[in-house]
């Protein structure tokens, strides 16, 4: 997709074709797919280094080394091809690249400095991750507020932090008092995505599954295409969401896990199943974390694609991030199964026929199952804590959590609020002209946002919503003119969500 495909949008324009809901003739196919599935749901700013540094810089960038097989299984396939070095590699180059810096003449050093800088300024807000701090994005609004605001907040993941809860504490533009105005601030549009956005380092990274089969990242202001991989990468279509750390985007396409360079889009290592991918990864502390139908979930280190480990589960997990706490991970499968983060051994497995992927919030794990309830597990022990009153229908994904309270959508258009250490209903909001819920909310500075569907005749209708967290009651909504399978994404002022036909932010303008 290039530039000019992007449809910049005049102050007060909302609107695009489709507003009333129909659905491109082309589409009608796939739509209907997507319906009979729909008990599927899915789920920079340059670095401030001084000018000082720009020579050793220069030298680890350029100085590229080739990854080795050192992998713990033949299945992960490290392509032998140049890779950034990390910051240790890069010191111990740096004496040889200063000698060499003084050899070389005024111009010729000119010349390597305008080619080599121009490569760097390219990748560098997508290299911004190796080193950007991640222990304190925990998803827990509660916890991490006290923390203070990053200056550029990301949302790397499905759930905001590994842990699940999809709760952005940092954000502070958009709020109750002015959510009613997010208009459209530019759409990149022509493709169809299945997929929760990522956004890091001012950059938003996302898949599309048809007409093509390819992770593009775009400009998270703009909207402008920064970088698309070549066709055929992903392998296979992906409905998973991409996880993006340590200047990799983990993306799960067909029976495989790919690993992207963050700045270029490069393929650099991927391990292929004997059955298709289940949950979306979930990163932490440099290792993620994905399970496959083969009913087996794995760890790999995030840059290496080195197999740290596999545990074998009792049944074929459930769609949706694996839930990752401090030494503990979570998985939805024919129970809720605690994995050990270092070596995977199952610590206990508790519950019944989980429906959607655990959520972790301070102590206690919350997954759906299939009585249409919420339960409430110790995170530690697999005990079961309390049991929520039954949703009007099935809940339509994971919950979202702060440390106070539970947030869900259910398949007849409500959203529930739940207190987080009881269950007990706060209160529930039926959705205008909506009977599904496909999505988990997005939770960010006392606003919840959804996105739903309805059965409007001979065609669906489909919206985004954003409530007061408090108390349930509409705020705003809007009518893509497409179908919305996707999360929203709240971010430095921006709300995103990927629809039928492409990509859409909102932010309120002036």
């Amino acid at each position: 997709m290039s530039d000019e495909h992007l449809r910049p949008l005049n102050p007060g324009d909302e609107t695009r074709p489709s507003q009333d809901g129909m659905i491109p003739t082309d589409l009608l196919p796939l739509d209907d797919l997507l319906q009979r599935d729909g008990m599927r749901w899915r789920e920079g700013a340059p670095s401030d280094r001084r000018l000082t540094d720009l020579a050793r810089q220069l030298a680890t960038y350029a100085g590229a080394t080739t990854l080795s097989p050192t992998t713990a299984d033949d299945d992960v396939v490290p392509l032998l091809e140049p890779l950034p070095i990390n910051e240790r590699q890069g010191h111990s180059r740096s004496a040889g690249w200063s000698n060499r810096w003084h050899a070389l003449g005024g111009v010729a050093a000119a010349i390597m400095i305008v080619g080599l800088l121009a490569t760097l300024l390219h990748g560098l807000a997508g290299s911004r991750a190796v080193n950007a701090p991640t222990e304190s994005l925990t998803g827990d609004c509660s916890a991490s507020s006290s923390h203070g605001a990053p200056a550029q907040v990301d949302w790397p993941q499905f759930g905001f932090g590994a842990s699940g809860g999809r709760c952005n504490p940092y954000e502070t533009r958009l709020s109750p008092a002015n959510v009613a105005g997010l208009k459209l601030a530019w759409q990149a549009p022509g493709h169809f995505i299945d997929s929760t956005p990522a956004i890091v380092a001012g950059r938003i990274y996302v898949a599309s599954i048809y007409p093509d089969s390819k992770l593009y990242v775009f400009d998270a202001q703009t909207g402008r295409q920064i970088w698309a991989t070549p066709d055929n990468q992903p392998v296979e279509t992906s409905s998973t969401s991409p996880a993006v750390a340590d200047g990799m985007v983990l993306l799960g396409a067909g029976n495989t896990l790919e690993a992207f360079d963050a700045a270029s889009g490069r393929l650099v290592w991927k391990f292929s199943a004997d059955s298709l991918i289940s949950t979306s990864p979930a990163i932490a502390d440099g290792v993620v974390y994905v399970a496959f139908q083969d009913q087996h979930v794995y760890a790999f280190g995030v840059k290496s694609g080195k197999q740290l480990w596999k545990t074998p589960l009792g049944g074929v997990p459930v769609n949706g991030p694996i839930a990752v706490a401090s030494h503990t991970l979570y998985i939805s499968a024919n129970a809720l199964y605690a994995l050990d983060r270092a070596t995977g051994a199952i610590r206990w497995r508790a519950g019944s026929g989980p429906l959607n992927a655990p959520v972790v919030s301070g102590n206690t794990v919350y997954v759906s199952e299939s009585d249409f309830r919420i339960h409430a597990f110790e995170a530690d022990s697999g005990t079961q804590e309390w049991t929520s009153e039954p949703m009007r229908n099935v809940v339509s994904g994971p919950v979202s959590a702060t440390a106070e309270t539970l947030y869900t959508g259910d398949a007849s258009g409500s959203i529930w609020a739940l207190s987080a250490a009881t269950g007990a209903r706060r209160w529930t909001t039926r959705l205008p002209d909506s009977s599904i819920v496909f999505s988990s909310p997005a939770i960010a500075n006392g606003v919840l946002y959804v996105s739903g569907s309805c059965d409007c005749g001979t065609s669906s209708a489909h919206f985004i919503f954003a409530l007061r967290a408090t108390n349930g009651r509409l705020l705003w909504q809007f009518a893509p003119g497409y179908p919305v399978y996707t999360s929203p994404v709240v971010a430095n002022g921006y709300l995103y969500v990927a629809t039928y036909m492409g990509l859409d932010a909102f932010t309120i303008s002036g």
